[in-house]
């Protein structure tokens, strides 16, 4: 047996693998766990009826992310465009203070992925206070070379942790139930 590894790439390679390791994910989820596509989405239709909304066909959304492209924008674009929205009274964020070296918070993430884009967004080249030390710094001196996966839903989804594949998968409202051992205080 072997592992696949990929080293020295560039951002833009990285990209182009986060892209396509995402949707072979996707569709292999799709063809092949269909069983438990449709169990999360009769819990899910469940919830929306109740609260009369209209029902979703989870398969249906997961095939429209593998057969879209993804959105791919540079950090200081999400702050202009956060920054423009909310003075054109286009967005209402709980943390309104938006400027360019802030943390991006969910609601930000969200918005950009799921009003501005409507789709999975690559958002690189963040200011290199907000990344770790050991990133590449790219040739300005200001930025690093990389990127978060945003997703509807969700926000960011790579830069994050498994479980929130599982959660955008599944179409969870709750990060804490994809856990499948649930930590709990005193307990091993």
């Amino acid at each position: 047996s072997h592992t696949n590894q990929i080293a020295f790439c560039n951002l833009d390679q990285l990209i182009f693998l986060i892209e396509a390791f995402f949707k072979f994910i996707l569709r292999n989820v799709v063809k092949k766990c269909v069983e438990e596509l449709d169990f999360f989405e009769k819990i899910k239709n469940k919830r929306l009826i109740e609260m009369g909304k209209s029902p979703i066909d989870l398969k249906a959304n997961l095939e429209k992310i593998v057969d879209s492209d993804f959105v791919v924008i540079e950090y200081a674009e999400v702050i202009k465009t956060l920054i423009t929205h909310q003075k054109e009274n286009k967005a209402h964020f709980d943390d309104k203070n938006i400027f360019y070296g802030m943390d991006l918070k969910t609601e930000h993430e969200r918005y950009i992925c799921e009003v501005v884009y409507n789709c999975p967004t690559i958002i690189k080249n963040y200011p290199k206070d907000l990344k770790a030390f050991y990133m590449k710094v790219n040739d300005d001196g200001e930025t690093v070379a990389a990127l978060d996966l945003l997703v509807p839903g969700i926000g960011e989804l790579i830069g994050g942790r498994f479980e929130r594949l599982i959660m955008f998968i599944a179409d969870l409202d709750n990060i804490k139930d994809t856990i499948p051992f649930p930590r709990a205080h005193l307990h091993n």
